[in-house]
């Protein structure tokens, strides 16, 4: 079940201290409201009752889905993870991510029974073509959904509230699946940290073994304007996925990049 603990938190504009509600651990299949409020943004927001300053909350837990069968560790930049995973989860997806905006990506992309680490391979191709477009040297994306036979995702650019949205062929998904299985990819007993950093490290082991080969097939494509796409089939252990909202990251929200907010201890 959802493990709750009340603490008292100071506002870093007023100082005053007012009771808040964390949670150590939530559980999306016995409350499923909490995973609604995660995937609307809400669940930790905090708006001080003193001088009105607001931020989201940021500090550990665990997120579990028993029946999606994954769980995700969350630890915000400055938090040291600590939590093992136990023989009840050894047959879970285990990931750890850094911020709640990785953990609503997260939600989407195992809920709809997608590979991440495929779903990532995809991402860190896209990325490159839209740095490139935009004559941006960093970018911020997410998953955002699967409509047609295209893949979306939220970008982010410097200096922008809001996300442009890019989308690539559901092919190139489908063979990033075929560059994992090349490469005999397996999940860790722990929790596993899905980035660029590890898709950079696939396609390097991938391009070591395949030397005489074009470059890879998820090697990047020029995006389309719209997209989505249907799922290829459900990721073992996955309950059927719901319809996708119509474009997830466009509330203009606290959590993305740059924003402020605080860690609480």
């Amino acid at each position: 079940m959802s493990t709750e603990i009340t603490k008292d938190i100071v506002c870093p504009q007023c100082g005053e201290s007012q009771k808040y509600r964390l949670y150590a651990g939530i559980n999306a299949q016995e409350n499923p409201e909490l995973k609604q409020r995660i995937l609307d943004e809400t669940l930790f927001d905090w708006r001080c009752q003193r001088c009105n300053y607001f931020a989201a909350m940021a500090y550990p837990f665990l997120y579990t889905d028993p029946q999606g069968k994954y769980v995700v560790c969350v630890t915000p930049a400055g938090s040291k993870n600590t939590a093992q995973p136990t023989p009840a989860v050894k047959d879970y997806t285990k990931r750890q991510v850094k911020n709640l905006a990785e953990l609503k990506e997260k939600i989407l992309i195992l809920d709809g029974g997608y590979d991440d680490v495929a779903v990532e391979l995809v991402k860190n191709a896209l990325c490159s073509i839209v740095k490139n477009s935009y004559k941006v040297n960093r970018v911020h994306a997410y998953f955002s959904r699967v409509n047609q036979e295209e893949m979306e995702f939220a970008i982010f650019l410097p200096r922008k509230a809001e996300p442009v949205y890019h989308s690539t062929k559901l092919d190139v998904y489908k063979q990033s699946q075929e560059v994992l299985r090349a490469l005999d990819f397996v999940d860790p007993e722990g929790f596993l940290t899905v980035d660029a950093k590890l898709a950079r490290q696939i396609i390097e082991d991938y391009q070591d073994i395949c030397p005489p080969r074009p470059a890879p097939p998820f090697a990047a494509r020029k995006p389309a304007a719209e997209g989505g796409g249907r799922p290829r089939g459900p990721r073992p252990g996955a309950g059927p996925a719901a319809p996708p909202p119509a474009s997830p990251y466009q509330r203009k929200t606290p959590w993305r990049p740059g924003a402020r907010g605080f860690l609480s201890e």
